[in-house]
């Protein structure tokens, strides 16, 4: 069996067509969905899209970059699907971060009631 140039790069996107507007659309879908929207927030926060990608060696460099480029991908589909929708997601995160916080510290202070 032989497989042409397509073939193989439809194989390793796993068949997704580029259809920009249905693509813009299935983004537009997932954001109204809070479980995507926090799949969402912890790609670009595991891919460091706003930090530096510098590892000890070249290779965690190279491996840190190619998580970060996959993450700066997933940033401006968001982006082009929804502007301003990045920033919101951010505020979303600082949001569930402060009430985090609030909420370990309330458990600390009740720990040492005890």
């Amino acid at each position: 069996m032989s497989f042409d140039k397509t073939t193989v790069q439809a194989a390793a996107m796993f068949f997704v067509r580029a259809y920009p507007e249905q693509e813009a659309d299935d983004y537009r879908t997932a954001l109204r969905n809070r479980a995507m929207r926090r799949i969402f927030r912890s790609l670009l926060s595991v891919g460091n899209v706003f930090g530096p990608s510098m590892g000890n060696t070249e290779n965690f460099t190279a491996y840190n970059e190619g998580i970060r480029a996959m993450a700066i991908r997933i940033a401006t589909k968001i982006e082009q699907a929804k502007p301003g929708e990045v920033a919101r997601l951010m505020a979303e995160s600082v949001k569930d971060r402060t009430e985090a916080a609030a909420i370990e510290a309330n458990t600390v202070r009740n720990e040492e009631d005890y």
